[in-house]
């Protein structure tokens, strides 16, 4: 009998275990799925910029379809600078996406080309993109 308790007491314990790995690793992927949704965002708003479609001025970009309409994207654009101080023909955008519900942020930085007149705007073929997410 008191074979049988034993068992049973390391059976639920490791149910226990199982169950709550299993629930972590559950939270921790849609976690992964919503980061990755909110990088495509941010990767999308960046393609705009370059196709010319979206102008890179600061502010928040308001026309997102659903599902994402409550997500917040939010552009900075500033003068690039290396080394010395900044560059003239260069602008930094950076965009961050936001999903208040989830508390999940992903920035994404892109270097672009400033052509003469205003929009003109073509993206760097060295450019990198770098990202990164809040807690």
């Amino acid at each position: 009998m008191l074979e049988v308790l034993a068992a049973l007491i390391l059976f639920v314990g490791a149910s226990a275990l199982i169950g709550g790995a299993f629930h972590q690793a559950v939270q921790r992927l849609q976690r992964m799925k919503l980061q990755t949704q909110a990088l495509c965002l941010a990767q999308s708003v960046l393609d705009q910029i370059a196709a010319g479609v979206l102008s890179p001025q600061p502010g928040t970009v308001s026309s997102m379809d659903p599902p994402f309409d409550t997500w917040t994207v939010q552009l900075d654009v500033q003068p690039y600078s290396y080394g010395v101080g900044p560059i003239s023909s260069l602008s930094l955008v950076r965009v961050t996406v936001e999903d208040p519900s989830s508390q999940v942020t992903v920035q994404l930085s892109r270097v672009f080309l400033t052509g003469q007149s205003q929009g003109d705007t073509q993206r760097l073929p060295s450019s990198q993109s770098f990202a990164w997410s809040g807690p």
